[in-house]
Order: structure tokens, then sequence, then C-alpha cells
């Protein structure tokens, strides 16, 4: 006997997705994140930074996606990564969206400054020709004499 697992908290009741009837209706359904987001039940992505718990699906919300989308996806210093950069970063137009939002402006800036400092240090190290190697452990040898 099989026992039925007990629903998600915060998941309310659950509700059955009616099979998609094309592949059209699947193409059109996967442009919107909104309701791929409701069909699969995913939290919002940037939910780890909402203020009340929820942040709003509004423009403002997208807007910051698409940004961070851009930044992370364009090829740096094109003029729509230099755009998006200077908004997630440098713009305090950031922080009324998030308000709008309801996102914490505050901690996500500081996370995406903390993100973007190490893919900095690793386009930097890539546009040198050096490799990034990780440390070896040590082997337990002392000196440069070998044996």
């Amino acid at each position: 006997m099989q026992i039925p697992l007990p629903p998600r908290p915060g998941s309310g009741p659950q509700k059955r997705n009616a099979p998609l009837e094309t592949l059209q209706d699947l193409i059109e359904q996967s442009q919107d994140r909104k309701a791929l987001r409701q069909r699969f039940n995913c939290p919002h992505p940037l939910s780890k930074f909402a203020v009340n718990g929820e942040v709003r699906d509004c423009a403002q919300a997208d807007m910051i996606i698409d940004s961070i989308e851009v930044e992370a996806f364009e090829k740096p210093f094109s003029i729509r990564w230099l755009s998006a950069r200077w908004f997630l970063l440098q713009s305090t137009m950031l922080f009324d969206a998030c308000q709008i939002a309801g996102i914490d402006g505050r901690k996500l800036r500081r996370h995406l400054r903390r993100v973007m400092r190490v893919l900095d240090h690793q386009r930097r190290n890539t546009a040198a020709g050096r490799e990034i190697i990780p440390k070896q452990p040590p082997t337990g040898r002392t000196g440069s004499s070998p044996r």
C-alpha cells in the first residue's frame, strides 16, 4: 500500500494541470514565466529577496529579472550588458522597482555585487590567458630536492 505524500507547505490545494493540446500550446506557455511557475508550482526567482515573503508579479519584477538575464547572457561590454549592469549596480531606480515589486533592494544589490565580483575575476583571468587552477593540497613533503 502506497502512502500519499502530504502537500508542500504553502502550496495550497493541489491542482491538476490540464495536458497541453498541441506543440504550439507548449511553446506559447513556455514563453510566459508566470504560467510556467504556476504550472510547476515553482517560487518566484527573486523570492529569496522578498520583503514580506512574496514577490509581486509586476512589470518592475520582470524588468529586474530581464536585467539579470542580460547581464548573465549578453556579451560583456555590449550596450545591453553595460546598461543592465548600470541598472543593477549603480542606479537608484533599482530601489524604486524593488519597492514596488516587494523586494529588499539592498539585499539584492549586495548579492549581485558579490556574484559579479567573482564573475569579473574569472573573466579577467580568462582574458589574460590564465586558467583558474584550484590550489593543490600539500603533498606532505618539504623542500625542493627530489627523493
